[in-house]
């Protein structure tokens, strides 16, 4: 049961809401449904198909029902296809003996330092750090998944505080598809001219914006001038995230994604301890302070 109310999340989230898969892989069934969205006020005011899909949400808990809620009153209407394919999922789960999901208790820093996994990365990966420093952040991550934007900020800081002592390894996990490999290329084309860095950190900050700009505009509106203010070569750049080499290099990363089980984003692995979701800078600093005095 609790694999079909994630099946049903997960699409949703990609096709709809936005959030990348890692909001909800957390989600463990529990106890009995709860009917708090059918007593909301708002949920009410849903048609049909979109109180289906936000009884969905409902099966996992009241909080992530009232966020669909909200998110299907701004989307407005839905894709009929689409919102076909929700019901049929939505319903296929209500119909059952459906429990709801409540978030567990996040792992204890004492059972994130246990739990040791031999972590790869692609071997022309972007880096930032020396390579022998004593730690090393493995960062699976995407450029329009929101938690990743707010994990940015926290690696930023966690540079500049440890400096030498940390490595940071980027590495590319997709939620949202080719729309999101799409920007992933142009950031590695980026990467061809020395600033993958300095693009990726520019589409993460702006990202509430970018995200809203229609796909065929967006080379114009959105890759065009971060180009320019990071005085790059816009033919060369257009040039290389069009090329097979682009193409492949993110396929790489995101086939890494899956052999190191990474379900959802961000998941970071600092030195095989994995961190998942976009956790505040003390969780991270708790972990690297341990590893560098030799504790594990």
């Amino acid at each position: 049961m609790a694999k079909k109310i994630l099946v049903v999340l997960f699409v949703f989230s990609v096709l709809f809401l936005g959030f990348s898969l890692g909001r909800f892989t957390n989600l463990i069934p529990t106890s009995k449904m709860s009917m708090a969205a059918k007593e909301n006020a708002e949920f009410k005011q849903l048609d049909e198909t979109q109180q289906a899909i936000a009884l969905a949400g409902a099966a996992s808990s009241p909080e992530i029902a009232k966020e669909i809620i909200k998110n299907l009153e701004k989307k407005g209407d839905l894709p009929k296809e689409s919102f076909q394919k929700i019901m049929a999922l939505a319903r296929g789960v209500s119909s059952g003996n459906m429990q709801a999901a409540q978030k567990p208790q996040q792992p204890t820093l004492e059972d994130i330092m246990k739990d040791v996994k031999n972590v790869e990365f692609t071997p022309n990966a972007f880096t930032k750090g020396k390579k022998d420093a004593p730690v090393t952040l493995v960062m699976f991550t995407e450029l329009m998944c929101p938690f990743c934007g707010r994990l940015d900020p926290v690696i930023e800081d966690l540079m500049k505080e440890y400096g030498d002592k940390i490595r940071v390894v980027f590495q590319t996990r997709l939620i949202h598809g080719e729309r999101a490999a799409w920007y992933h290329r142009a950031a590695w084309a980026a990467g061809q001219q020395g600033k993958f860095w300095e693009f990726a950190e520019e589409l993460f900050k702006t990202q509430s914006e970018w995200t809203k700009i229609p796909q065929e505009e967006a080379f114009e509106k959105v890759i065009t001038p971060k180009a320019k203010a990071l005085g790059l070569n816009l033919g060369k750049l257009k040039k290389d995230m069009e090329s097979d080499a682009a193409k492949k290099a993110i396929e790489a990363e995101n086939a890494m994604g899956d052999k190191m089980e990474v379900r959802g984003t961000p998941t970071v692995f600092i030195n095989g301890r994995m961190v998942r979701g976009a956790r505040d800078k003390d969780t991270f600093k708790q972990i690297i302070d341990q590893l560098l005095q030799g504790k594990s």
